[in-house]
């Protein structure tokens, strides 16, 4: 109870000392990989999209608090290549896997002083995953094209992921702000699907190319 009242106190006093709330969009592609300990060890990375909507308070020493609902979609890419008795390759075709993911961050910034300033920021993100797919081509004894496997219910929730993203922006005359921005997620979830493997640990990651827009107002001294 005492270290809740000394949280609480915390964040009313830095409200007292609030320049500036920012609430915006930003979104954009990523480069995302699921790497496991069985059929997931030889991957290809794959592009996924990252989409968020946050609400950032900072204070005057450049120091600042995110919460970010963000959606991401991560996947991989896995080989599949068929051989001759004599070992050589016939055919080569790709099984994707793709996770939808919605998540909620919550995480620190800090930004430089001025107009144009650099920005970074670390948090955690503890996400449900909405889809999990694979779409893999149809075995050769049916018509040629695409089978799509639902896998939703073999993966586990909640995932716990963490993030950091770097960045540049700059304050406009209007109160609008824009910038761009790398982010790195990292999680670890776990996807059972017995006519394949009894159980697959994955950790996920995604590099996101991001761009920001975001409305700003001041508040307090």
């Amino acid at each position: 109870m005492r270290v809740l009242t000394a949280f609480i106190g915390l964040g009313l006093s830095l409200s007292c000392f609030a320049q500036q709330n920012a609430i915006g969009f930003s979104g954009g592609p990523s480069n995302t990989r699921l790497h496991g300990n069985n059929i997931f060890k030889q991957v290809i990375p794959i592009i996924g999209h990252q989409f968020g909507i946050s609400y950032t308070r900072w204070f005057k020493n450049g120091l600042g608090i995110q919460v970010q609902p963000t959606y991401a979609r991560m996947g991989t890419a896995v080989d599949l290549i068929f051989t001759d008795v004599n070992g050589n390759e016939t055919y080569r075709d790709e099984i994707r896997y793709s996770f939808d993911h919605l998540g909620l961050g919550l995480g620190a910034a800090y930004k430089t002083p001025g107009r144009v300033y650099a920005m970074v920021s670390l948090g955690i993100m503890p996400s449900i995953v909405l889809s999990a797919q694979v779409r893999a081509p149809a075995p050769f004894n049916q018509p040629p094209g695409i089978v799509v496997t639902d896998l939703t219910t073999k993966v586990n929730n909640p995932v716990l992921f963490g993030y950091g993203s770097f960045g540049g922006a700059v304050d406009l005359k209007v109160p609008i702000t824009i910038g761009l921005l790398f982010r790195y997620d990292h999680g670890l979830t776990t996807l059972s699907r017995s006519d394949f493997f009894e159980t697959e640990n994955i950790i996920e990651t995604s590099w996101s190319l991001a761009l920001s827009l975001s409305y700003r107002w001041s508040q307090g001294n």
